[in-house]
């Protein structure tokens, strides 16, 4: 973050500090999270994954590369599913339900490292 630490965002946008008084459970983001993405784009990113009972209950973490990827971390299995920019998420999650629809549910969940999806018409994986 800009103040080189932990934060919450509230529904106004508005940068909060996190407080040991209590717990909020809402989605971790983790790595380089500028003030402003976490305000901006990564907000609305997470509300979209928190108005969907399936990708709410799925995505345990939201890690940002110094590069700009996004990449999910799945509350279960054992690999990354990278995003890359935010813009056409829908998409990219619509992509990658055909792909765990269609391959993953064959070949398995554990073949992977990784899953990428910053590229369009394809899902690139990286094996384990």
């Amino acid at each position: 973050s800009d103040r080189a630490g932990s934060f919450y965002v509230d529904q106004e946008r508005r940068i909060m500090p996190v407080s040991d008084a209590f717990t909020v459970y809402v989605p971790v983001a983790t790595g380089a999270v500028s003030e402003e993405f976490a305000r901006g784009a990564l907000y609305d990113f997470a509300m979209f994954l928190q108005r969907n009972a399936d990708w709410d209950a799925w995505i345990e973490q939201i890690d940002v590369r110094s590069n700009g990827d996004v990449v999910l971390i799945p509350r279960a299995g054992d690999f990354q599913v990278v995003m890359g920019e935010l813009e056409d998420y829908p998409a990219k999650l619509s992509k990658f339900v055909r792909f765990v629809d269609e391959g993953l549910s064959v070949v398995g969940w554990n073949r992977y490292s990784e899953i990428n999806l910053k590229y369009e018409n394809q899902v690139v994986c990286t094996r384990k």
